[in-house]
């Protein structure tokens, strides 16, 4: 068996936005070669289809191309740089869909025995969603943002802000935040049958309301500087157990989700050749610098490679309208495609079997 693998010989130069305003500019190398431009495995006739499979990389020539087993996944030790890219996001929606009906509160685990930490990272999913499902019987619809942060000694304590149809009385809202958590932190107790209000130095803060930390404010600027505190820790500072780590640092609201999507915009172009892209990459880069407060580079995540820039804008007013700078990629994909047009991709990868093992299948070039 031989099959050609084509190498997709085309660098793209992309502009996006979000929900926070920022418009990111990147320029993309060509990916890896491909079986018949398919970025997804797929089964290869052989003396065992199902379990021979072809990967979009060609550097599979020294191994046996079996089906790997997937390994368990780790516990993260702190919060992913995507996971902040989206959290930062979702606080932008949340201060533009409630402007200033936004309140934050910070819920913490009274409990200080292994048991009682242990049982709290293990299911802090279910114990966050009682808590808002509570929550959201008495105020309606949420639209949230919730972090999990890890202190020194081991315990978790959440941080979330949400918005709400009115400003309720502050004193009120406390009581009712507080009461809700400790019926959550009741329910899970009873289901694991563990004491999550027990001390290490002995006896149990249950039935003691009074000394269960929960608090609420309003947020008088922008919810995204209190968020920003607790994304920049991620977890507490040196070697954490795995078992002490939450399941997940943090979580947004389906609504909030949607809403994401609203704001977001993509615009690509396609260029042949490294130079007509790279030229199209500085005519756009010349006009979004024009009024930008503030300009960041972006590397590859793998290689550590500049891959492009992000610009931050104070004034609204002068941030440039994303359909404009959008036409001007347009318009340099038309103007640039044809330079440098060197015909057909030799960059060309073949695939097939030795006659001498039958059972493996190998990559090389040509």
């Amino acid at each position: 068996m031989r099959a050609q693998v084509r190498s997709e010989n085309r660098w793209r130069v992309r502009l996006r936005t979000d929900a926070t305003g920022a418009i990111k500019l990147a320029i993309i190398q060509p990916p890896a070669p491909v079986l018949a431009g398919r970025w997804k495995p797929r089964p290869v006739d052989g003396s065992d289809a199902r379990s021979a499979y072809l990967s979009n990389s060609d550097k599979l020539q020294k191994s046996d191309l079996g089906l790997l087993q997937r390994r368990p996944k780790k516990p993260s030790q702190r919060i992913c740089p995507g996971g902040i890219r989206t959290v930062r996001e979702a606080c932008a929606v949340l201060k533009h869909t409630w402007g200033r009906n936004i309140a934050f509160a910070t819920l913490t685990l009274p409990g200080s025995t292994r048991d009682a930490l242990r049982t709290a990272a293990a299911h802090c999913r279910r114990l966050q969603n009682n808590f808002l499902r509570k929550l959201a019987y008495h105020l309606g619809l949420l639209d949230y943002v919730w972090i999990w942060e890890l202190q020194v000694r081991g315990a978790l304590h959440a941080h979330f802000a949400f918005g709400i149809s009115r400003r309720e009385n502050l004193n009120e809202l406390n009581r009712l935040i507080r009461r809700l958590w400790r019926e959550s932190l009741e329910d899970l107790s009873d289901k694991e049958e563990v004491d999550l209000f027990e001390r290490a130095e002995g006896g149990t803060w249950r039935g003691n309301p009074r000394v269960l930390r929960a608090r609420v404010e309003w947020v008088r600027k922008d919810v995204g500087a209190y968020m920003s505190k607790y994304l920049s820790k991620g977890s507490a500072t040196g070697q954490i157990d795995e078992e002490l780590l939450p399941k997940s640092w943090w979580s947004i609201s389906r609504n909030v989700r949607h809403k994401m999507e609203v704001f977001r915009q993509t615009q690509q172009a396609h260029f042949q050749t490294e130079a007509a892209a790279q030229e199209a990459y500085k005519t756009l880069s010349d006009a979004l610098i024009v009024h930008a407060a503030k300009v960041y580079d972006t590397k590859n995540p793998y290689t550590q490679n500049h891959c492009g820039k992000v610009y931050y804008y104070e004034d609204e007013q002068l941030v440039p309208d994303f359909d404009d700078i959008a036409a001007v990629l347009r318009v340099e994909e038309r103007r640039l495609w044809s330079l440098g047009v060197s015909g057909a991709p030799d960059n060309i990868v073949v695939v097939g079997y030795r006659d001498d093992e039958p059972d493996k299948i190998y990559l090389w070039r040509e």
